[in-house]
C-alpha cells in the first residue's frame, strides 16, 4: 500500500476521533527528520518488500515508521509528517538504494491509531490508557537484525538498539 493509503486512512481518523482542529498529513523527506520542536512517534511492524532490480522479494520482522508532529495553538493548524523506512537489498549488494516498506491495511491502521493517541495526549490533553488490554503476539525468534540494510538506522530512528 502507498502514502496515499495512510493519507486516507489519517483523514478518516482525523473525523473518528473527532479532531476539532486543522491538520495535513505530508511525507517526511531525508533533510527533515529529526528536525528540532517536532513530536516524533515512531512505530515498528513487520512489511514486505521488492527489489526493482533483481525481481527478489522479502520480508522483514522489523520495520520503522515515523511521524513527526507540530501544533500551532494560535493557529489551531497542525501538520503531520510520515516516512515508511525501506531496506537495501542483500543479494544486490551494498548499494544506495532503499525499498519501501509495503504494509497492509490492518498495519497502516494501527500505527495511525499509535499516532492519534499521541496527538491527543501532547496536544490536547487528553488521558488515554495504552496498551494495558491490548493483545501482544508472543515473541518470535527471528534472524539478527541487519542494521547495514536498514535505511531508519542510516537516520538513527529505528530504536533498534533500545531494546
Amino acid at each position: 500500500m502507498s502514502f496515499n493509503d495512510f493519507w486516507y486512512v489519517f483523514y478518516d481518523m482525523i473525523y473518528y476521533y473527532n479532531v476539532p482542529d486543522e491538520w495535513v498529513f505530508q511525507r517526511l523527506y531525508n533533510s527533515r527528520i529529526n528536525a528540532e520542536g517536532w513530536l516524533q512517534v515512531r512505530y515498528h511492524t513487520k512489511a514486505a518488500f521488492y527489489c526493482e532490480i533483481c525481481k527478489k522479494n522479502w520480508k522483514s520482522a522489523r520495520t520503522t515508521i515515523l511521524f513527526q508532529c507540530k501544533f500551532d495553538e494560535q493557529q489551531n493548524f497542525g501538520k503531520v509528517q510520515m516516512k515508511r523506512f525501506g531496506q537495501q537489498c542483500k543479494d544486490c549488494g551494498e548499494g544506495t538504494t532503499y525499498y519501501p516498506a509495503q504494509y497492509n491495511l490492518d498495519q497502516i491502521c494501527r500505527s495511525l491509531q499509535v499516532l492519534f493517541v499521541k496527538v491527543l495526549q501532547e496536544f490536547y490533553g487528553y488521558q488515554i490508557q495504552q496498551g494495558g488490554g491490548r493483545y501482544r503476539r508472543p515473541k518470535t525468534t527471528t534472524p539478527p537484525h541487519a542494521s547495514k540494510y536498514c535505511e531508519a538506522c542510516h537516520y538513527r530512528v529505528c530504536g533498534q538498539e533500545e531494546e
